[in-house]
């Protein structure tokens, strides 16, 4: 792999544009290192800013803070703009009830978004592509799900895809590049390590082509993915009444199960529903003709059908928005449906005289401060998750119904939400060491009268 190589394949993918913001996930490994070198060496040429991040995700102590430190002095060195945030991964995954893997997965991406950058480059190679198609073959997998690894998704690019683990580390020695290596993908103990370690050595070992020929495979693939979304879509197009938001029926008889399935995703998608499961569209497909069905799905909304169409409904009548203007200067009292909102301000010296509980720091405010309802689009950044997430997502994983989340009190400005029962500070409105004054909110449920 050379440069020039590296240039023709983010060129002829269309990868970056003039003028993008890069920032590349950098973890001091051999790819990353590359990934990041290479995009350095060429941004005069792509007309791009570079800048790396670093999440250490404190699970392999000594070892993760050297990993810390690699990366640190490697961009001091070249003078490369460097984020670098801490997460304890192991209690967050605790927490939230998931394996450490997909906890860690989820962080990073929310880290690497919250930075604002045009494009995202992760330095996914073919290698992690061949053992992604055979992880997911292994467990079972559709066609979308075979295709394995995009080369972009959304603001996310992955320039390393076509090139092997052994090309980037003889691009990484004839540039005398160092790197570091996690002794964790050495370890046999995960399902994914298996395959590199055990899997993919095998069958290299049967067909000699097999690196290449896996990467035809799936690029094979992806053709007829594109072609069957393509299809899927002037199908849809057909089918979908965007004056009622409703789904014409009538047509899916004929249509094979193929596209209907990958139709009825799209309308799913198309009225706000993302949290789709193939046990929901498998359901839908079975009762398109059942007149009356009706399907709750995630979020509370349900979809129904009658003779001719499929269309959402909501599960119960939405509660009105209620808008409370609050004045940053002096305490006061809210009630607000069931609950009573109590906002205090109190100046401190230092920040242990600042009380436990839900506390901010009155100097972050800006303007328009208010108690009000949630609305679309209000997100948190919590604290102890350390990652920023929706209040619908974040109240749909609490099981708070749909149709009461209207009447959950948010605190917000005119930058977004401050404060939100069940959520509780944002992140950036935490009390810090230069804090003077702290506003204090209190959440109390009261019975109706």
């Amino acid at each position: 792999m050379t440069e020039q190589v590296f240039l023709e394949t983010v060129r002829r993918n269309v990868l970056i544009d003039a003028g993008d913001d890069v920032v590349v996930a950098f973890s001091g490994g051999a790819d990353s290192v590359c990934l990041l070198d290479l995009l350095v060496r060429s941004q005069d040429e792509l007309r791009i800013s570079v800048r790396a991040a670093h999440l250490n995700h404190c699970l392999r102590g000594e070892a993760a803070d050297a990993d810390e430190a690699f990366v640190r002095a490697f961009c001091e060195a070249r003078s490369i703009p460097l984020i670098v945030r801490r997460q304890d991964i192991g209690k967050l995954a605790a927490l939230q009830k998931q394996s450490v893997e997909l906890c860690a997965r989820e962080a990073r991406y929310a880290f690497l978004h919250s930075l604002g950058a045009d494009k995202i480059a992760t330095a996914h190679h073919a290698n992690d592509q061949i053992e992604t198609f055979l992880f997911r073959f292994a467990r079972g997998s559709g066609l979308h799900g075979l295709c394995s690894i995009p080369m972009k998704n959304g603001s996310v690019i992955r320039p390393l895809l076509p090139f092997t683990r052994a090309e980037i580390e003889a691009y990484c020695a004839s540039r005398a590049l160092d790197y570091v290596t996690d002794a964790t993908n050495l370890s046999s103990v995960h399902a994914r390590n298996r395959i590199r370690l055990e899997t993919v050595p095998s069958l290299r070992r049967v067909f000699p082509g097999f690196d290449r020929n896996a990467q035809r495979t799936i690029g094979n693939l992806q053709a007829d993915e594109d072609f069957m979304q393509s299809v899927a879509a002037d199908a849809f197009s057909g089918v979908f009444d965007p004056a009622a938001n409703r789904l014409r029926l009538d047509a899916f008889p004929e249509m094979h199960p193929a596209i209907r399935r990958r139709v009825l995703l799209l309308f799913c998608e198309q009225i706000g529903l993302h949290a789709i499961e193939e046990k929901h569209i498998a359901l839908l497909e079975q009762n398109l003709f059942v007149k009356g069905f009706c399907l709750t799905m995630p979020d509370g909304i349900r979809l129904k059908t009658d003779s001719s169409f499929l269309y959402r409904t909501e599960a119960l009548p939405e509660t009105p928005l209620l808008f409370v203007p609050l004045d940053r200067k002096t305490d006061c009292s809210n009630r607000f449906f069931d609950s009573v909102v109590t906002v205090s301000l109190r100046r401190i010296a230092t920040l242990r005289e600042a009380p436990k509980g839900d506390v901010i720091d009155a100097d972050k405010l800006g303007e328009g401060l208010c108690l009000r309802s949630p609305q679309t689009g209000d997100r948190v950044t919590m604290r102890r998750r350390g990652c920023t997430k929706t209040l619908k997502k974040l109240y749909t994983e609490q099981k708070i119904p749909a149709a009461n989340r209207t009447r959950v009190p948010v605190v917000a400005d005119e930058t977004g939400v401050v404060w939100a029962k069940y959520a509780g500070v944002d992140a950036s409105r935490l009390p810090d060491l230069n804090t003077k004054r702290i506003m204090i909110i209190k959440a109390e449920d009261v019975k109706n009268e």
